[in-house]
């Protein structure tokens, strides 16, 4: 095997290689975000983006070293490719900002972990809405099943959702 050889072959195995571990990650930190969050997902983006740039340095040094340009084919196969990532992390990043920006307000959406009330995106499976925030639990609406603790010393009151 020529190194010309062995540099396509590293450049195609540490492109998808790169591929898989960003969209893997992509949809464990859509998943993770969804669930309460999550930050070890980021190392796998990291490992993907330096697998493709390794790729991308591979093949340009095979193509230097005379090599041969990819073919229409596999060029169509390395844009889909990438789109599916850029898409996976696009929603992945969406996910993530949409997680980040939950607060502790009326209106907010919450679910159980364990036996505490955890606030999530309200487009995330939960099961309880804020309807009111008040200093004191007598003043719920009749139809509150619980509080849980806003800011500021006040009580969220909770109905199924």
């Amino acid at each position: 095997m020529t190194e010309t050889d062995h540099q396509r072959k590293h450049a195609v195995r540490s492109f998808w290689i790169g591929i898989a571990f960003f969209v893997a990650s992509s949809v464990a930190i859509y998943i993770a975000s969804r669930n309460g969050g999550g930050v070890i997902w980021y190392g796998g983006l990291i490992v993907g983006i330096a697998s493709l740039v390794r790729a991308v340095m591979s093949y340009r040094a095979s193509r230097a070293s005379g090599g041969p340009a990819l073919t229409s084919r596999a060029m169509a196969v390395v844009g889909i490719a990438l789109l599916v990532s850029v898409v996976a992390g696009g929603v992945a990043a969406s996910s993530w900002v949409e997680s980040e920006n939950v607060t502790a307000t009326v209106g907010s959406c919450w679910k159980l972990d364990g036996d505490q009330a955890v606030a999530v995106p309200c487009s995330a499976s939960h099961s309880y809405r804020a309807i009111a925030e008040v200093t004191d639990e007598a003043q719920c609406p009749q139809e509150y099943i619980g509080t849980v603790e806003g800011d500021a010393g006040k009580l969220l009151c909770m109905v199924d959702d």
